[in-house]
């Protein structure tokens, strides 16, 4: 019984390592690649419908956040291709 454990034990820990040596191994392209068209100052709307008010505004507080931290994140980092991001909310009142 004490070998069947170890030996449950040691797949569990091999098994566990496997996706970050998969993730070495995967070649992602750099978020910073050449734009093919300069955008610098322009604006692009992203839009958002959903509940910011109402009943089921709980569930929509989470995606609201990311956008958030999306847009603030490559706005910082210079925008897509020069063009800066901006949010829009639509409330649909749950």
């Amino acid at each position: 019984m004490k070998r069947l454990s170890a030996l449950l034990v040691l797949l569990l820990l091999m098994a566990s390592a496997m996706p970050s040596l998969a993730q070495e191994m995967l070649d992602y392209p750099s978020d910073l690649t050449e734009c093919e068209v300069d955008l610098t100052g322009e604006t692009i709307n992203i839009f958002h419908f959903g509940d910011l008010s109402g009943p089921f505004a709980f569930i929509t507080q989470p995606i609201v956040s990311a956008l958030t931290d999306a847009v603030s994140y490559w706005n910082g980092r210079g925008g897509v291709c020069g063009a800066q991001l901006e949010q829009v909310y639509e409330d649909t009142g749950g």
